[in-house]
């Protein structure tokens, strides 16, 4: 991943290097000198004590040394934050009534586009579709949620993140011909992982989500009429991301 390098890091260096001894700065020089005392040895010279005052300054210079490699090394490892990213996965949903006793299960896709305010937040509208179609049914939804997602980009190879988002669904069910169609208020919240492969692509191994749905299956009617009045839904997805931009 391509590695951005702060300016305060920049003048933070160059400070540093010119203390440190920057190619103007003259090589230090002992000037010794001697001053009478009144003891009876006679004259007494001052090297030990500047011989220590040169092991310290050379003490602190090699710490100042170490932290300067220190910072410059920790800094390389930002990780450039794209402005934009569209994530295009495969949806398996899973619906579980009201009351756990009835399931559903409805593949699909999704995709979704993320606006990334800093490193950490980013602000994601997803749009999903799935349908059972399986003999005798014929159930579809689609999902339209909007939300923060919380990013970790502390690693060069993987993004770990959690999302929260809200919004609504909007269900068909019953046979061709004769559907009921219905509209309702719909929330998820889960995470997943990005695989970096690129700087502007990524590859979605897994994002798994819990996803509420307030459908009223008495009067949606089909194969759900027993689903009760909201539903406990799973959410798995898969899929590639494409980045764009940088902070």
């Amino acid at each position: 991943m391509t590695t951005l390098v702060n300016f305060r890091y920049l003048a933070f260096v160059h400070a540093a290097y010119m203390f440190l001894g920057g190619p103007n700065k003259r090589p230090h020089r002992t000037i010794l000198r001697s001053e009478p005392i009144t003891s009876a040895s006679g004259w007494r010279s001052e090297v030990g004590g500047q011989s220590r005052k040169d092991r310290n300054m050379k003490t602190c210079k090699f710490i100042l040394r170490a932290l300067l490699l220190f910072a410059v090394a920790a800094n390389a490892q930002e990780i450039a934050t794209p402005r934009v990213e569209v994530g295009l996965d495969y949806s398996w949903l899973h619906v579980i009534s009201a009351n756990f006793d009835y399931q559903r299960t409805g593949n699909g896709g999704s995709g979704y586009f993320e606006y990334n305010i800093s490193p950490i937040l980013g602000l994601v509208a997803d749009f999903g579709g799935y349908a059972n179609t399986r003999t005798g049914i014929n159930d579809k939804a689609l999902t339209y949620l909007f939300g923060p997602r919380f990013n970790l980009r502390h690693f060069s190879r993987v993004t770990p993140y959690l999302q929260f988002l809200f919004g609504g669904a909007y269900a068909w069910s019953g046979p061709n011909g004769l559907q009921q169609t219905q509209n309702a208020f719909a929330t998820a919240a889960g995470g997943g992982v990005d695989v970096n492969v690129s700087k502007h692509v990524s590859i979605k191994p897994f994002q798994a989500e819990y996803v509420m749905t307030q459908f009223d299956s008495a009067s949606l009617g089909g194969s759900t009429k027993g689903f009760g009045n909201h539903q406990n839904d799973i959410r798995y997805s898969a899929g590639v991301v494409f980045k764009f931009g940088a902070h």
